[in-house]
């Protein structure tokens, strides 16, 4: 159970680094 739940919370950490990165491209 914990394993899953912290993966998801990694992969949402993960997800929202992605959408910061092409944010700051497409603002550029």
């Amino acid at each position: 159970m914990l394993q899953g739940r912290d993966t998801q919370i990694w992969l949402l950490g993960m997800h929202i680094d992605l959408c910061m990165c092409t944010y700051k491209l497409l603002v550029r």
